[in-house]
């Protein structure tokens, strides 16, 4: 028998049984030694003797256990096991397996013995667990697991049994998407069932890689599953979803799951400008995935590393990020130009704002309020879009403190915007003024109008109209010079005006002037000042306000009765206030056209006027008659008196008073008849001359239609010392038939002085001489020792301290050299009580040598008495001008004095009769001259417009001659009326 390993006899014990008819021998073969074992039957054969006898010979060999203890490092201090089978040869092996992860029973523990051709064991796979479910036999890396069996090694595996794991991960790229399915083995032999749902791609198998890698922690790995790439290979592998899972066995496994990502590509047209430069910039985003973002239509050329891009993404691949073109290059900042959406093919959506640098911008706005000392804000102004601007005005007349600074923006339109900067805040009723203003151009290309202004409080002020009490009011609107507001409130107006019917004209100038005109300029009439008043503006410069009415003209009618249906003549005039007036004169005898029609306005009192009209022209001899009047209201109830003139030429007469008898002085008196006829009266031969104010005539009616006229010369003052007496009395004959009585009387007042140089029939001389009354005085001087023709008789009276000292010089020519001394001196009382001294001079034949101590103290008395003699030499001179308005004397009278130039002590009286207003030394001044060129003085006086007028003044020269020979030039200026020579 061959036995499986020698046995020595010693070794073999042979035992023989019957069992039944048969012998059984059994041999048994070992054991060596001692080692733990058993007999296993290696031969059992029937065989028979020679004698034919069957015996059944059983063999049996010693066969030692194999035991053999397996580490299995599952699981630290883990479960242990022992398994015992049966090797092909009929061995026994005991295995025990330690630091198992779970406690198993050996029967759930299958041994599979893997035979070679000979049926001798090659490989001894010891599976764990039973395969009832899904799964595999993972093999367990084990060392030191071979056992020796006949002198072999043969090798024990040990595998675990692993339920196979379902992962199914949801790529969320498309609802209801695609699916792939893979499998992956752990290390420790898990098989992991993997699916990806909602895929956007449907992918082949082949286009699905997964592999398997251990992760840092122990007993954990990751599974990497890559799905593409399609097509181009343009892109990269990026994590598309992450999952962790445990195993059933306690292993932790990540899942990551890449798909193959192209890049994005987006375009924005940043619109800066039209067929503008481009730029492309690639940026990863932080899942890896790259963008590649071209910028076009940007204004200036820019490089991809003057693009900054920041993307912020959540969870979902999604959110927000900013493009950056450009790098700040000084102040400045980044201003939105446009907004877009980068979205990718894995669900990225990513909101970006593009904004670009922009410099900051500079603004300069020139108030020109001053020069000198001038003040400038700054002001940084941000733009709506971003843009800054620091703008500088400068020339302010003032400072503005920042904190009363704001600015207001808005866009004009597509193209410009508008900034005002408010320089301070509203205080009361007022607006905003403009000082200036500039326009920049921002990088966009768009104009940014720039305007500074200052808030202007509003002028405002009242003026009574004084047209009509608890009137009704309007509100004038305007504005000075500086663009200052000026409201203007006009109350107590008559008629209600709305604001479009007032017209507002303002004129420059110190005052600046404000016209304000009510109601509108349609139809015949004219605008009449209705107030006038000044107002303060915000400096306290004075504004002269001038308030006027359009007013339409009053019409009215007067009948001339000169004929029965005579002619006609249209006549207007202007009343003081300016309110036009129209009368249709009637029945008159004559035509007039309009240039020999004058007019003439004058205020009666403040609720009256009168308006003169004169038809025809006013030559030669004539007076101006009237022939019908008329009264009017005006709107604001005054009076108009209006009266019609026509010039008519002056009947004559000629009367020979009969005073002297020849050679006498001639007078004319004119004087209206009762029918306003004007007539001339010549008187001849009359004694001397009267001046036109002591010719007095008056006229009466008489039967018919003939007058009776009373012609005074002279005027009574004091009736104590004066009369008339008639000196002729006839009726004339006038031009139209009429007999007219006429009467004339002179005043009398003659005083007699006996000279006593002679007891009785001296001689005799008259001396004629004007009182400053205006009364003639004839001066008898008799007992005279020496003859005196009147031409050597010269008079002067003079008004000293209320009294009229008359002085009479009694001249001889044959004296060449000589003085005039005081030899006779009287006075007499007028009615009045005025006193007139009468002193008479001679010449005497002494010579008077005026001594240089003239004036001095030192002088002499005898000195003194001939500088007295001498300072009295010459007479005062006086001089009345009479001034005329159209015949008429105004009520007015000024007196004028002073001092000769050419002779010491000689003074010269003007009296101004007739003027139309009142004057005071205050504004009458006066100055003469002495002109030896021309053997003249010239007087200048100027009439000093009184406080009120507001007429156009005029002025007048007259020159009169005196007896001898030298002249006297009066200039007259600031006269209210226009005088002719007449």
């Amino acid at each position: 028998v061959r036995c499986v390993q020698e046995t020595a006899p010693e070794q073999i014990k042979a035992n023989v049984t019957k069992e039944g008819p048969k012998e059984v021998v059994n041999i048994k073969l070992g054991p060596k030694d001692k080692s733990e074992g058993k007999f296993v039957s290696v031969k059992n054969e029937t065989v028979k003797t020679p004698r034919g006898e069957e015996v059944v010979v059983q063999v049996e060999e010693f066969t030692p256990i194999i035991k053999k203890r397996i580490d299995t490092n599952q699981k630290p201090q883990g479960n242990n096991a022992t398994k015992q089978f049966k090797l092909p040869n009929g061995q026994e092996v005991e295995l025990t397996l330690v630091n198992l992860k779970d406690p198993i029973k050996p029967e759930e523990i299958n041994v599979d013995i893997k035979n070679n051709g000979n049926g001798k064991p090659e490989q001894i796979n010891v599976n764990l667990g039973k395969d009832d479910k899904p799964g595999k036999y993972i093999p367990v890396d084990v060392k030191d697991n071979d056992i020796k069996v006949e002198d072999k090694n043969v090798p024990i595996k040990v595998n675990d049994f692993y339920r196979t794991e379902g992962v199914e991960i949801n790529a969320q790229q498309k609802e209801g998407g695609n699916k792939i399915s893979t499998k992956a083995n752990l290390k420790s032999g898990q098989p992991l069932d993997i699916s990806v749902i909602n895929l956007r791609e449907p992918y082949t198998p082949a286009q699905v890689k997964t592999t398997v890698k251990p992760a840092e922690k122990a007993n954990s790995e990751i599974v990497n599953i890559q799905l593409g790439p399609q097509g181009s290979n343009e892109g990269k592998f990026l994590p598309l979803k992450q999952r962790n899972v445990t195993t059933a066995e306690g292993e932790a496994v990540r899942i990551d799951v890449e798909y193959f990502a192209k890049p994005i590509k987006h375009t924005i047209d940043a619109a800066q400008v039209t067929n503008g430069s481009k730029v492309t910039k690639i940026v990863p985003l932080p899942t890896g995935r790259e963008v590649e973002i071209t910028l076009t239509n940007l204004r200036n050329p820019v490089k991809p590393e003057e693009i900054q891009v920041d993307f912020q993404l959540g969870n979902n691949n999604s959110g927000k990020g900013t493009i950056k073109i450009g790098k700040p290059n000084g102040d400045g900042v980044y201003l939105p130009i446009k907004n877009d959406t980068i979205q990718g093919d894995n669900g990225e959506k990513i909101e970006v704002s593009i904004v670009a640098f922009n410099p900051t911008l500079k603004a300069v706005i020139d108030t020109k309020q001053v020069k000198e000392n001038p003040q400038t804000v700054l002001r940084n102004v941000t733009l709506k879009d971003g843009t800054l601007v620091e703008v500088s005005t400068n020339n302010l007349k003032q400072k503005y403190p920042e904190s009363g600074i704001t600015e207001e923006q808005k866009n004009v339109d597509a193209q410009n915007e508008l900034v005002t900067i408010r320089l301070n805040k509203q205080e009361g009723k007022g607006t905003f003024k403009p000082l200036g203003e500039t326009t920049i151009k921002k990088q966009d290309g768009k104009n940014v109008r720039i305007v500074a202004e200052a808030f202007s409080k509003t002028i405002e002020a009242r003026i009574n109209t004084n047209q009509k009490p608890n009137g009704t009011s309007l509100v004038v609107k305007t504005k000075n010079p500086e663009g200052e507001d000026i409201e203007i409130t006009l109350f107590n107006l008559r008629d209600q005006y709305k604001p479009e019917q007032a017209q507002v004209n303002r004129t420059a100038g110190q005052p600046e002037v404000i016209n304000i005109r009510l109601g509108e300029n349609k139809g015949p009439g004219t605008f009449v000042k209705i107030s006038d008043a000044v107002i303060k503006d915000q400096n306290g410069k004075d504004i002269n306000v001038k308030v006027e009415e359009f007013i339409a003209p009053l019409k009215g009618q007067i009948d001339a009765k000169e004929v029965k249906d005579g002619n006609r003549a249209q006549v207007n005039a202007t009343l003081k206030n300016g309110t036009p007036v129209e009368f249709l004169i009637s029945n008159l005898k004559n035509k007039y056209t309009d240039d020999v029609i004058t007019k003439e306005v004058k205020t009666i009192n403040d609720s009256t006027e009168e308006v003169i009209f004169r038809l025809g022209k006013n030559e030669g001899e004539g007076v101006y008659k009237q022939v019908g009047a008329t009264e009017l209201k005006t709107v604001d109830g005054k009076t108009v008196k209006a009266s019609a003139f026509v010039f008519v030429k002056p009947l004559t007469a000629t009367i020979n008073t009969d005073e002297v008898k020849s050679n006498g002085k001639t007078q004319v008196i004119k004087t209206n008849l009762t029918d306003n006829t004007p007539i001339q009266i010549t008187l001849q031969n009359l004694k001397q001359q009267y001046e036109k104010e002591d010719l007095i005539a008056k006229v009466t009616k008489g039967e018919g239609n003939n007058d009776n006229v009373l012609i005074q010369l002279g005027q009574i003052f004091y009736p104590d010392n004066e009369r008339y007496i008639k000196i002729k009395e006839e009726v004339i004959k006038t031009e139209d038939g009429r007999s007219i009585k006429a009467t004339v009387e002179a005043i009398a007042l003659k005083i007699p002085v006996d000279m006593e140089q002679t007891k009785e029939n001296g001689q005799k001389v008259d001396a004629m001489a004007k009182l400053t009354t205006g009364q003639t005085l004839e001066v008898a001087l008799f007992n005279l020792k020496d003859k005196y023709t009147p031409e050597n008789v010269k008079t002067t009276v003079t008004d000293k301290d209320g009294a009229d000292f008359v002085l009479i010089r009694l001249d001889d020519p044959s004296i060449k050299d000589g003085i005039f001394k005081k030899v006779r001196s009287v006075s007499f009382k007028l009615g009045t009580g005025r006193v007139v001294t009468i002193d008479v001079e001679q010449k005497k034949n002494k010579v008077v040598v005026i001594p240089e101590c003239a004036g001095d103290s030192k002088c002499t008395e005898e000195q003194k008495k001939l500088e007295s003699e001498v300072m009295n030499l010459p007479g005062d001179i006086h001089l009345n001008i009479n001034l005329f308005n159209n015949d008429e004397l105004g009520k007015f009278n000024a007196t004028a004095v002073m001092d000769m130039p050419k002779v010491e002590g000689q003074r010269l009286f003007i009296k101004l009769i007739g003027l139309q207003l009142k004057y005071t030394n205050a504004n009458m001044k006066v100055t003469i001259n002495a002109d030896d060129a021309n053997n003249q003085d010239v007087v200048e006086i100027n009439l000093v417009k009184p406080e009120g007028f507001e007429g156009k003044l005029f002025s007048k020269e007259r020159v009169a001659e005196r007896k001898n020979g030298r002249k006297l030039k009066i200039v007259i200026n600031g006269l209210t009326k226009e005088y002719t020579d007449k």
